[in-house]
């Protein structure tokens, strides 16, 4: 039951309490709402759950004699405040339980129903014309003329609703409008097709001077507010627009009567006629069909001017008068045109069928509309059309639809081009020379024609080349004359054209399968491997050379190797194996030695780096007296490889891609040693005139061309420009010899003989200098030094980065320092092999001047540079200078630190390429704390010492993470935000962040790189909002801010959803990174949108539960609009993944009053999980479900359980056909229907079908057994009941309940049909009644008899005399009633295979029963005679000797024989069958007692029978053929069974003999055939024949 509370609140304030006390003003009325709501608790509980209370939005009236005195602003801000505590008020005091109670509901909360207050509402009257011009504006469609559709309201005066509402909460400007537009014309109180509302939601301060204009009363500028400052409340996000709270809106409706075609005209069948292209130029406007389909009409017209278009008539009758505009558009509405693809030309227009338009009109188009004029219409004058049409006139609306693909397109556009394309080919196919040199110009005119006009790859997907347009055209003249000459030219050729016209043929779309042309296409690549010098194998990678298996090159063979030729030699110089190892020592020693004596200032000359490198080898070669002995000559082979080899076919030509690389060795070693980075892939043609080269002698040339470095395994190649010449050595004795043989390129190679290079030196020598001898020497292999650096000047390698840097900066900035501790230690260690300080002592020794030299080469930041650059004769040795120095920059102490940190990591990394870590870390430990000296002494003054000692040495270990300009960036902003003041955090809180941070230094490296990427207010709001440690620790969040869009990701985490909360943040955006980038970005999105409603939670959900798309998402607004942000997270924890996508989609088709109603009544929660229910609202409508599923109705007592059951049965419904669907529905929706669901659906499984007689069988099962459970109503229908509830529960409802059993009866349609015979009725009962307690049990196994019989009749029980069925059943004998298993076993053996009818003998002879239910009934019928079944079935087998055409069964009381077999000469074989009644049996002699009764009674007594003047002689017309007697021998009166002695007799032979005494006892005995003798069970034992 809804409860309505209205509770009325008066305030009496005066203006200072409303501009200056308003927290005064919100407490009263918050004290006021609480005793109002409790006093009303009583009534409100009985509704139910407290949560689920709606409030409304309040209304306000003001009122009082100083009431001009409050601002509209005013009112507005007081209101919306109040109305937010009133809101407030009544949620609190919802939520809290009364005193002694507990609050247990699960109910959701719901949001109030609206978001909007109306705070102005005014009627003005305008001009329809004007309101409706200014309707169409505001939809911004092409479709949108109701100026033209109202032209005859154009200058009438209407009223127009006004309303100045606005929104408290966050809206779609589409939901507003839906919300508004409901509203409005619900209040409007349309009559539904009689009238029709058009409203507009406006937020402009444009459209509402717009409605001040046609405002005819003068009322909307003095009731409107100025929304000129709307703005700032508008967001614009995805294509539509938001509104924020505080936005105002102005929204306007007019009434006017509906207007459909049916109020001007009449429509007529329409017609379609196929008229030719050129022949609709009447209908078509030539700009806009080029415009559309980008296609000229004169050239569409040439092209396709004889296909045809199918022109649309739509007939019209006017049958008022109307403007021709407006029944234009009535009618294009009404027959709207087919859908089209995206080249389609669309026009319709609308003809007077007056003469003069028909006679304009083509032949076809004009017989089609003939018949649809009248002779007024044709009568009128020329201008009648434009004017307005009357009454009684005529007309039709033309419609046609030109479409092309983009095949068609392309071909109509290149039409002509391809033209002229032939017309060239046709005249040089003309003109073929006779000489041999003009043959070669005419090809190559021809292949220009190709390459200037066929392109060189296919087109789009289904679209014709120009080569298909070419040889199109070619393939249509003549015959094919010219397509079949150009084939024959290209086939006879394999140049350039050829392969240019295969290639346009392959890419072509209806010709790359042309038999010619894949036949030229294959002999064109045939040809060309022929042609190759060597033969390819691209799977095993394999090639012979000279197309010779001998010669063959395997998967990473050398050339060489197979044919010896394809290599180049080459004589350098070696020196003796003896001698490398001493030079090798001499050069390391004589360039430290150098590097000391510079140092020393024993060497006065200044050194470039090819001059160092130049003294260093000469000193080495004179320290050894190095001499031309020393050197051999020997041969160097130079060769490829070949690694791979690829097939790769180019529109249709095969072409074999070659892998290799250059390989070398010297002549008498085994193996070749790859050259590194000469790698490279050519066309096999490439290859092969590479090899050739060789094979000529060219190769350096070769080598040039290809781009490769030929030299030999030790060049450098260096230019020495102004080089060694020669090498000075002092010979053994002081004799000196000029080594001028030797060239550089030799001589190098001594320095590579353990792998050391120049730029080896010069690390070494820098080595020496800054690291003594603790350091290791890290040299550089020659070899690769050579192919990787190329032909680079000397200076190029010493000016390597790391090398060039380090020895400017530290030996440039120590020098120019003057003699300090640093230098005279590495002195002492090179001149005195003294220990020498350590590794710090070398750092701590350095003067401030090398210090700034070493960082000036590596800060990057340009504030630092000017400081840090040092040189030449500049001193710099202390820190006071330093300190100077920097703050003469102006350069921050924040900023000193991020760039001396980064620094410091440029520094790490240079280092790390050639020192060991341990050195490394000892140099930077030395340099990052002789910075942070200096961050101490910068840290004075102004800013106090905020920056102190250990805080700068902790922002420096910051360098080992790799530091660059934004992490560089990220570290000033987090100083200098502490050093402002910025941040919540002491000084010691930073330094213990920068010691945790320092602990993983791949975060503290995204830490500080996503900081550098914020801006300086997003990173002050970050660091000061106290979220440090969480963005350090948010791996996720992290990732995003330095890897994705920074604005996108701000604007998530600062925005409502997480509110700057990081932990949180990340912890979604965890969730989200199992998504693909799309869906994490979709997520992202949804989130940002301005101050939109739905959680994290709910996107995380929806996104685990079936991802996001634009259904989903609108579904998700519905949602989240509906309810409170917590209940709706609880809902979408609760939705089953399956379902949730689905009922997110269905909840955004859905107007979001819609949702909230459906929150509002329970139903939200339950049809998240109920996809059928979904679906049949879909189809039925609201109204029919919520009519079946209220509480405590057909499907549950609760709104949650009726929903669930009305899903499952709903998705039952969908295995039946639509008809059967709405049929269980309509059953259910009766006033006062009281069939439950489940017994129509089980009806319905039973194949039947539901109509309005079945529906009243139902509704009397169900009235006359109310109490009846669907499992009953199983059980009393059984597996088939249509004739159970047709018959049964239709009429003869009285009868069923006086016999009785009716559960037992009903499960069986046969036992049901065989009672609706009322004769069959008594002996029904009387069977019945011989088993009492088993009543059902006997029917039960009478129904399956008769199902049987049922089955053999042809469906028609009747067929039989079930009255001597019932008869035979109720056995009226001495053995009493049918035992019920016999009654099964009956059954059986009438359903058993081969009986009835079985076939007896073969050929000519063999005999089958007429039919098989005469066989049944025979069968039936000896039943009831006192004749078991199975002695019934041997009566019945026909013999195998001749053909019977009838049989009879006399059946009970009837003169027998009982079995009468007639065959088809007429003649009779009679079977008849008796069983003993012996009263007593002499125990003594039961044979004796036996024989006696047979020969007494039994036996002879039938064997008279049939003797001549017995009873079957009398019955006339009977020519015997034999005479058969069944004997069964029953149990006596007084209990004696005979079946034990009788098998006894058989066993050992004597029964035979027995029984042949007894039969010839009897005198006629020889008138018989045969006898057969039964136990009492039925089975034979002896059949007797004379």
């Amino acid at each position: 039951m809804r409860i309505n509370v209205n509770i009325p609140v008066r305030l009496s304030v005066d203006l200072d309490a409303i501009e200056h006390r308003p927290a005064d003003l919100d407490a009263a009325l918050a004290a006021a709402m609480a005793r109002a709501l409790r006093r009303s608790s009583a009534a409100t509980a009985r509704a139910g759950d407290p949560s689920a209370i709606v409030v409304h939005d309040p209304t306000f009236a003001w009122r009082g004699a100083n009431l001009r005195s409050v601002s509209a602003d005013t009112r507005q801000n007081t209101e919306a405040r109040l109305a937010r505590v009133i809101q407030r008020s009544a949620r609190t005091q919802t939520t809290t339980p009364p005193t002694g109670t507990t609050a247990t509901s699960t109910s959701l909360r719901r949001r109030p129903w609206r978001g909007w207050q109306t705070l102005t509402s005014i009627n003005f009257h305008a001009k329809v014309g004007d309101y409706l011009a200014y309707v169409d504006d505001s939809i911004h469609s092409h479709r949108a003329d109701y100026a033209t559709l109202y032209a005859d309201y154009e200058e009438q005066s209407k009223w127009v609703s006004l309303w100045v509402v606005r929104v408290d909460r966050p809206y779609r400007l589409s939901d507003l409008s839906a919300e508004l537009s409901a509203r409005g014309t619900e209040l409007s109180r349309l009559r539904t097709g009689r009238e029709d509302a058009f409203w507009v939601l406006s937020a402009s301060e444009r459209d509402r001077q717009r409605v001040i204009q046609f405002d005819s009363d003068n009322l909307v500028a003095g009731a409107t507010p100025d929304l000129s400052g709307n703005s700032r409340y508008l967001r614009a996000y995805g294509g539509e627009v938001y509104l924020m709270p505080g936005a105002q809106v102005i929204f306007t409706l007019m009434v006017l009567p509906t207007i459909t075609l049916e109020t001007y005209a009449r429509q007529g069948t329409p017609v379609d006629v196929e008229v030719r292209n050129r022949d609709l130029e009447f209908l078509v406007y030539q700009d806009g069909f080029r415009e559309a389909l980008r296609v000229s009409w004169p050239d569409f017209i040439a092209a396709m001017g004889d296909e045809t278009t199918t022109l649309h008539i739509s007939p019209l009758e006017v049958t008022a008068p109307v403007l021709p505009p407006t029944l234009e558009l009535l009618a294009g509405n009404r027959d709207l045109l087919p859908p089209a693809g995206p080249l389609a030309y669309r026009k319709r227009d609308l003809f007077l069928l007056k003469q003069d338009t028909l006679d304009t009109l083509p032949e076809a188009v004009r017989t089609a509309v003939a018949p649809l004029t009248n002779p007024a219409t044709l009568a009128l004058v020329p201008d009648s059309r434009w004017g307005r049409w009357q009454a009684g006139w005529r007309g039709a609306l033309l419609s046609a639809t030109f479409a092309l693909s983009e095949d068609q397109q392309f071909a109509i556009n290149h039409r002509t081009h391809a033209e002229t394309v032939a017309n060239a080919i046709v005249d040089l196919l003309g003109h073929y020379p006779d000489d041999s040199l003009d043959q070669i110009t005419w090809w190559s005119r021809l292949d220009a024609l190709y390459t200037g006009n066929f392109g060189a790859y296919a087109g789009a997907g289904g679209v014709r080349t120009m080569f298909d347009l070419v040889m199109g055209t070619l393939e249509a003249r003549e015959g094919g004359r010219w397509f079949n000459a150009l084939l024959d030219k290209m086939a006879a050729t394999r140049g350039d054209a050829a392969l240019h016209f295969i290639q346009a043929a392959t890419a072509s779309l209806r010709y790359n399968a042309h038999a010619r042309i894949s036949q030229m296409r294959a002999d064109y690549n045939a040809a060309t491997r022929t042609a190759l010098a060597n033969r390819y194998f691209p799977d095993s990678g394999a090639m012979w050379l000279h197309q010779d298996a001998d010669q063959r090159v395997a998967r990473n063979g050398v050339v060489a190797d197979a044919y010896a030729d394809y290599a180049t030699h080459a004589r350098v110089r070696h020196l003796v194996e003896a001698r490398r190892a001493q030079f090798d020592a001499a050069l390391e020693t004589a360039a430290n030695q150098l590097l000391a004596d510079i140092m020393a200032g024993r060497v006065a000359q200044d050194f470039s780096n090819d001059q160092f490198a130049n003294e260093a080898i000469n000193r080495a070669a004179a320290a050894i007296h190095l001499t031309n002995d020393d050197f051999d000559t020997v041969n160097q082979i130079t060769s490829l490889r070949v690694t791979a080899i690829e097939l790769a076919v180019d529109r249709g030509i095969e072409r074999y891609n070659v892998t290799f690389n250059v390989v070398q060795k010297i002549e008498g070693e085994a193996s070749w040693t790859d050259i590194p980075g000469t790698s490279r892939t050519t066309s096999e043609l490439d290859f092969e005139w590479l090899l050739f080269g060789w094979q000529l002698g060219r190769m350096g040339e070769r080598f040039e061309k290809v781009g490769l470095v030929i030299g030999g395994i030790a060049v450098i190649a260096v230019a020495w420009e102004a080089g060694i010449i020669g090498v000075l050595v002092e010979a053994a004795g002081g004799a000196g010899t000029v080594l001028t043989s030797i060239v550089i390129s030799e001589i190098l190679y001594l320095a590579t003989a353990k792998h050391y290079s120049l730029e080896g030196f010069v690390m070494a020598a820098i080595d020496g200098y800054l690291f003594a001898l603790t350091f290791r020497f890290a040299g550089i292999g020659g070899r690769a030094i050579a192919l990787r650096i190329g032909r680079a000047t000397m200076p190029q390698i010493v000016g390597g980065w790391v090398a060039e840097r380090l020895f400017v900066g530290v030996v440039g900035g120590s020098l120019g320092g003057g003699a300090v501790v640093f230098s005279h230690g590495l002195a002492d260690t090179l001149l005195r092999n003294g220990p020498g300080p350590s590794l710090g002592q070398y750092v701590h020794g350095m003067t401030m001047g090398a210090v700034f030299g070493l960082f000036g080469e590596f800060v990057i930041g340009p504030a630092l540079q000017g400081a840090f650059r040092v040189g030449g004769q500049t001193v710099l040795n202390t820190a006071e200078d330093a300190i100077r120095m920097i703050r003469e920059s102006g350069v921050s102490p924040a900023r000193y630190a991020a760039e001396i940190s980064e620094a410091l990591s440029a520094i790490r990394q240079r280092l790390a390429t050639f020192l060991e870590e341990s050195s490394v870390q000892t140099i930077i430990d030395g340099l990052r704390e002789r910075m942070a000296t200096l961050g101490e002494g910068l840290s004075a003054g102004a800013i106090g010492r905020r920056f102190e000692f250990a805080m700068f040495r902790r922002v420096f270990e910051l360098a080992d993470i790799g530091m660059g300009s934004v992490e560089t960036d990220g570290l000033e902003r987090l100083l200098s935000t502490t050093e402002a003041g910025a941040a919540r955090m002491s000084q010691e809180e930073l330094l213990a962040f920068l010691n945790r941070v320092v602990l993983d230094k791949g975060r503290a490296r995204q830490l500080l790189n996503a900081l550098g990427r914020l801006t300086d207010e997003r990173a002050s709001a970050l660091i000061g909002g106290g979220q440090l440690d969480g963005l350090a620790s948010s791996s996720n969040l992290l990732h995003h801010l330095t890897t994705g869009d920074v604005n996108r990701i701000w604007d998530v985490l600062a925005g409502p959803s997480f509110r700057l909360s990081a932990a949180d943040c990340d912890a979604f955006l965890g969730r989200l990174a199992h998504f693909n980038d799309a869906q994490q970005i979709s997520a992202l999105e949804m989130l940002r949108r301005p101050e939109q409603l739905v959680t994290p939670e709910g996107i995380a959900q929806a996104l685990e539960k079936g991802g996001l798309d634009v259904g989903v998402g609108e579904g998700l607004d519905r949602l989240y609009g509906a309810l409170e942000s917590a209940a709706a997270d609880t809902l979408m924890r609760a939705i089953p993944s399956a379902d949730a996508p689905g009922y997110l989609r269905w909840l955004g088709a859905q107007r979001q009053e819609i949702v909230n109603q459906l929150a509002q009544d329970g139903y939200l929660e339950p049809l998240a999980s109920a996809p059928h229910a979904l679906d049949f609202i879909g189809r039925n409508g609201f109204d029919s479900f919520r009519a079946l599923t209220g509480a405590h109705g057909p499907f549950g007592t609760t709104i949650a359980e009726a929903v669930a059951g009305f899903d499952a049965f709903a998705g039952a419904l969908r295995a039946f056909s639509q008809d059967q669907q709405d049929l269980a529905v309509a059953t259910l929706l009766r006033a006062g229907n009281r069939v439950p669901p489940d017994a129509l659906l089980y009806v319905l499984q039973q194949h039947l079908t539901l109509d309005a007689e079945l529906q009243r069988a139902l509704d009397n099962v169900y009235v006359e057994r109310s109490g009846m459970t669907v499992q009953e109503f199983q059980r009393l229908t059984g597996a088939r009941f249509d004739a159970a509830l047709r018959g049964l529960y239709r009429d003869d409802l009285p009868f069923w309940s006086e016999l009785g059993h009716a559960e037992a009866i009903i499960r069986h349609d046969d036992v049901m049909e065989m009672l609706r015979q009322r004769a069959n009725r008594t002996p029904f009962r009387t069977f019945v009644g011989r088993y009492p307690g088993h009543e059902s049990a006997a029917i039960d196994a009478l129904g399956r008899l008769l199902a049987r019989v049922h089955a053999l009749s042809g469906g028609n029980l009747q067929r039989f005399e079930m009255s001597e069925l019932i008869q035979a059943l109720q056995s009226a004998t001495a053995r009493g009633p049918t035992p019920i298993a016999e009654i099964d076993q009956i059954a059986a053996d009438i359903g058993q295979a081969g009986f009835p009818t079985r076939t007896v003998g073969s050929g000519p002879r063999a005999t089958t029963f007429p039919a098989a239910a005469e066989e049944a009934r025979a069968y039936v019928r000896l039943l009831g005679d006192n004749v078991t079944p199975a002695q019934a079935q041997t009566m019945l087998t026909l013999p195998a000797d001749v053909n019977v055409a009838k049989v009879e069964v006399a059946g009970e009381g009837e003169r027998g024989p009982d079995v009468l077999l007639t065959t088809d000469t007429g003649q009779t074989i009679g079977r008849e069958s008796v069983a003993t009644r012996i009263p007593t049996v002499d125990r003594a002699d039961p044979l004796g007692s036996l024989q006696r009764n047979l020969n007494s009674a039994s036996l002879s007594h039938k064997i008279d029978e049939y003797a001549a003047g017995g009873i079957y002689a009398r019955r006339g017309g009977i020519r015997w053929l034999r005479r058969e007697i069944d004997v069964r021998i029953d149990p006596s009166v007084d209990g004696f069974s005979y079946d034990a002695l009788l098998a006894q007799m058989q066993a050992d032979g004597s029964l035979a003999p027995f029984l042949d005494r007894v039969i010839r006892d009897n005198a006629g005995w020889t008138n018989i055939s045969q006898i057969r003798f039964y136990n009492s069970q039925g089975a034979m034992i002896h059949a007797w024949t004379p």
